[in-house]
């Protein structure tokens, strides 16, 4: 199995956010889709570590994707420390089930910290976990080793923001809301008046608050990339996804009001 080679920086990303095992981390949790993903099936729950979504890339067969927000963050949350500690699924190659690799880790707490340990890269069988998928067997069947260290986190503030996440429940919020309303406007498509044709992938909105929102953008052979960004007045979540929409949709494509462009590496290959 290829592990993550800290010191060398097999993975730079990886080995620039963990080379100091024993810094207390600071927890944030919000809903997102997968940057890479032109065809996102469903919300999930990206869980940034100092700011970066790290365990995207924690083992050989990311990039990763986080679970739906509504299994991690419900009312039974399995991200609360429990005694004795849980193995909890936290990344997954897509909806965990027996044919996915899923990134886990031990959960436990002390006084002052909580801490994920023992990361463990597991095919989900049915009765190693249960039936969310998110709370698994210690010595799950099918599992390999990754070298991710210990992650510590300030108790307090771990449970205050894995707390504030169960309590806002933000996938059902009226940004999300009006997010998910301007996929659906935008969702038929079109051939775009000006330019390469782009069609829509997802919405989601650009920060907390909600006054502003982005709109990513696939070209037909999935190469080309483009954000837009995008504001409604005031109104109702309906109100606000349909004023977007029509903005975006009457506007010519060498007129966007672009804030991210990437070009990918075709992968189609000349066969």
């Amino acid at each position: 199995m290829r592990s993550i080679d800290l010191a060398a920086g097999d993975n730079p990303k990886m080995a620039r956010d963990y080379g100091r095992v024993h810094s207390v981390r600071r927890l944030k949790l919000r809903p997102g889709y997968r940057d890479e993903d032109p065809h996102p099936t469903f919300l999930s729950l990206k869980i940034l570590i100092d700011g970066e979504e790290v365990l995207m890339w924690a083992g050989p067969d990311g990039p990763y994707i986080g679970l739906r927000a509504s299994a991690l963050l419900g009312e039974d949350s399995p991200l609360i420390p429990a005694e004795p500690p849980r193995r909890i699924a936290l990344y997954s190659e897509g909806v965990p089930d027996p044919d996915e690799s899923t990134i886990t880790a031990v959960v436990s707490a002390s006084d002052a910290h909580v801490v994920w340990s023992d990361f463990l890269e597991c095919l989900v069988d049915s009765g190693d976990s249960d039936s969310d998928h998110t709370v698994v067997d210690l010595h799950p069947t099918r599992s390999r080793s990754i070298d991710v260290p210990d992650l510590i986190f300030d108790r307090q503030q771990y449970l205050a923001e894995v707390w504030r996440g169960i309590a806002a429940r933000e996938w059902e919020s009226d940004p999300w809301r009006t997010a998910q309303l301007l996929d659906d406007y935008l969702s038929p498509g079109r051939p775009w008046s000006i330019g390469e044709d782009f069609y829509p992938s997802y919405a989601e909105p650009a920060n907390d608050d909600g006054a502003a929102f982005l709109v990513t953008l696939w070209d037909v052979m999935l190469v080309r990339r483009v954000v837009v960004s995008l504001t409604a007045a005031a109104g109702t979540p309906e109100q606000r996804a349909r004023s977007m929409a029509d903005q975006l949709m009457k506007t010519p494509t060498d007129q966007w009001p672009v804030v991210r462009r990437t070009d990918l590496p075709d992968q189609r290959g000349d066969g």
